[in-house]
């Protein structure tokens, strides 16, 4: 397996996790894990050289 599927599936499996605990997390949690999920939706709109 490469390095890169690698990543993908531990991100993957951060963001499962995260957004099964989204009820029981504070407001701070919740924020933070909204403004990383916008930063990566807007990087795939960035055009790539």
């Amino acid at each position: 397996m490469s390095y890169r599927k690698d990543l993908t599936g531990s991100v993957c499996v951060w963001v499962w996790t995260k957004l099964q605990n989204l009820p029981q997390a504070n407001s701070l949690e919740l924020g933070a894990f909204f403004i990383i999920i916008l930063f990566v939706g807007e990087s795939r709109h960035i055009p790539r050289p």
